[in-house]
C-alpha cells in the first residue's frame, strides 16, 4: 500500500513542473513561526511577543554578540520591557553545560521565553535552552541520558523560542539542535534535540544586525544554508511548496552571494540574501521528516571527527557529493539546474564556482588538524549518520562510496 511519501517511477509531460519527479503522493505539514523580515525589523519585536503572548525572553548568544552594542542594543531595544536579561556564554562547541546554565538563568530571572541570537551554534544552545528551562530532572540526568541515547530529554511543552540570525548557516527555522556533552575530560559525545513543538515562535531576517557580522564570517557559513536549498529538492521528503521556496531561494542566492566579495555588502544586498536563505530552508525541518541528506551527513562527520566548521566542510565537500549522486541516479538535477540557472550537466561546476567566487577552500588537506588516515573514521561516521536514510531516490552509497568521495575531496 501507498503511503505519502512513496515513490514511483512515473512519466509526466515533458516540460511540465514534476517532469523529474518520482513521486506519487506528497505530504507537507508545517507550522511556520512567525517571520519578521527586511531591515529594521527588529524594532518590531516588542509587538510580536505581544501578539504571541510571550511576557519575557532571556537572550541566549555568545560573548562577541552580546557585546557588539550595535547588534544586541537594537534588540533590547526591539523587546523594551520584555527583555529578562542576557546570557552570553555560548561557544562554538555548543556545550550542554552551557544550555543548563541559560535555562538555570531564565529560570531564575522569570523569563517565559527563550530568544537565541547569532550564529548556528547560539542557536542550537537555545533551542535546548528551551527545552531544558523548568525541567524536573538534575543535569546529571539529563547529561547521562544525552550519552546514553544520543538525545536530551525534555518536558513538553518547552518554552517558546525566538530566533535571530547573525550568519547564513540557516539554523533558524530548525525543529532540532545539536549539543555536546562532555565525554572524558578531553572529548565531547554530539547529540541532540528534535521535536515539532522546538519549531520557533517568532524569527526575524534584519540585514541591519547582519551588516554588523564580518564578510569572512558571513561567507563561511553560506554553504550550510545554501545546501539546504540543494537538498530540499533532491531529498525523498520534497513536495510542490518546497520544491518552489527551495528553487527560488537558490535562485536568489546564486544572483546575490556573490556580492559577499565586498568588504562592505550593502543592506539591500544582504536583505535579499537573507530571503534567499530563508526560502531555502522553509519547510525543510518539519514535523515527522527532513530534507537534509547526504551533504548536510558529510557535514557531521568533518565536524565530529575533526572539527571542521559546517560552512567549509560543506563548500569543500559539496561538488563531489553531487558528482557521485549523479553518477547513481538522476536525484533531480533537471530541477537543481534549473534553480541555479545552468544547464544539467554544469550543475557541479556551478556549485564549485559560486564556492570559488567566495574564496572558500577547496580541499580537505587544507584543513589544519585534519590528516588523511582520519577520512576513514569520517566515512564510517557518515555512513552511520541519521540523515544517509534521506538520500536521493536510487542512490545506494556503501562505505567504499563514502571514502572515495572523501579521497576526491581530499
Amino acid at each position: 500500500m501507498l503511503r505519502p511519501g512513496d515513490w514511483l517511477v512515473m512519466d509526466y509531460p515533458s516540460g511540465s513542473p514534476s517532469a523529474d519527479r518520482a513521486r506519487l503522493v506528497s505530504r507537507f505539514a508545517y507550522e511556520p513561526p512567525t517571520l519578521l523580515m527586511g531591515a529594521g525589523a527588529t524594532e518590531e519585536l516588542g509587538a510580536e511577543l505581544i501578539e504571541s503572548g510571550i511576557d519575557s525572553v532571556l537572550v541566549v548568544c555568545n560573548r562577541s554578540i552580546g557585546e557588539l552594542d550595535p547588534v544586541i542594543d537594537p534588540v533590547c531595544a526591539g523587546l523594551g520591557e520584555r527583555c529578562a536579561g542576557v546570557f552570553s556564554e555560548v561557544t562554538g562547541d555548543k556545550r550542554l553545560t552551557t544550555a543548563w546554565a541559560a535555562a538555570q538563568t531564565a529560570d531564575k530571572l522569570g523569563a517565559e521565553g527563550i530568544l537565541g541570537l547569532g550564529a548556528g551554534s547560539a542557536l542550537d544552545v537555545a533551542t535546548v535552552t528551551a527545552a531544558l528551562v523548568d525541567h524536573d530532572c538534575s543535569f546529571e540526568s539529563v547529561h547521562e541520558t544525552l550519552l546514553a541515547t544520543g538525545r536530551v530529554p525534555f518536558k513538553r511543552p518547552p518554552r517558546p523560542l525566538v530566533t535571530i540570525p547573525t550568519t547564513l548557516a540557516g539554523a533558524e527555522l530548525s525543529q532540532g539542535a545539536g549539543i555536546n556533552a562532555k565525554r572524558t575530560e578531553d572529548s565531547f559525545f554530539p547529540g541532540g534535540i528534535s521535536d515539532p513543538s522546538l519549531c520557533p515562535v517568532i524569527t526575524v531576517y534584519d540585514a541591519e544586525l547582519v551588516a554588523h557580522t564580518p564578510t569572512q564570517i558571513l561567507r563561511g557559513s553560506t554553504m550550510n544554508g545554501f545546501n539546504k536549498g540543494i537538498e530540499a529538492l533532491y531529498s525523498p521528503s520534497a513536495t510542490p511548496v518546497t520544491d518552489a521556496t527551495a528553487m527560488r531561494g537558490l535562485s536568489i542566492l546564486m544572483t546575490w552571494l556573490p556580492t559577499l566579495t565586498k568588504t562592505e555588502p550593502s543592506i539591500a544586498e544582504l536583505d535579499a540574501i537573507l530571503e534567499g536563505n530563508m526560502l531555502v530552508q522553509f519547510g525543510g525541518s518539519r514535523p515527522g521528516t527532513t530534507s537534509l541528506s547526504v551533504i548536510h551527513a558529510f557535514g557531521h562527520g568533518l565536524r565530529d571527527n575533526a572539527g571542521v566548521q559546517q560552512g567549509i566542510a560543506h563548500a569543500i565537500i559539496t561538488p563531489h557529493v553531487l558528482r557521485s549522486l549523479f553518477e547513481q541516479a538522476p536525484c533531480r538535477r533537471a530541477t537543481i539546474a534549473k534553480a541555479l540557472g545552468v544547464t544539467e550537466d554544469s550543475v557541479v561546476d556551478a556549485v564549485k564556482t559560486l564556492r570559488d567566487e567566495l574564496g572558500l577552500p577547496t580541499r580537505l588537506r587544507s584543513i589544519e588538524g585534519l590528516e588523511q588516515h582520519m577520512l576513514l573514521d569520517i566515512a564510517e561516521d557518515t555512513l552511520a549518520d541519521g540523515l544517509m536514510a534521506n538520500c536521493p531516490v536510487g542512490v545506494d552509497l556503501e562505505l567504499d562510496d563514502m571514502l572515495e568521495i572523501l579521497e576526491r575531496a581530499w
